[in-house]
């Protein structure tokens, strides 16, 4: 009885209490659905390229559309992020001069 009681305290002192797993396990679950598919990535990448391409032709409106595509695939997308910046300048700026 000595022993599974040894055993029983070295359990707990590495096993946290069982509201804490369920804390440790949402953020888990949370963190694993924010993040878009590996398919989605790529494809989110493309559009950002053909955004490029658009931007560089001066295509605004066209490169703005493809930017919005890319960020719905993936939200966190930085050069989706940074070309829809790029972009609305653009638009902005050939706004404001005619």
């Amino acid at each position: 009885m000595r022993t599974e009681s040894r055993r029983t305290q070295k359990i707990d002192r590495f096993l946290p209490c069982p509201a804490s797993w369920l804390i440790a396990l949402a953020f888990f679950l949370v963190a694993v659905e924010s993040r878009p598919a590996a398919g989605q990535t790529g494809e989110a990448t493309v559009f950002v390229g053909r955004a490029v391409v658009l931007y560089e032709e001066k295509r605004y409106e066209d490169a703005l559309a493809a930017l919005q595509e890319a960020l719905r695939l993936d939200p966190a997308n930085v050069d989706a992020l940074y070309y829809t910046g790029l972009v609305n300048i653009a638009l902005t700026t050939t706004s404001t001069s005619t």
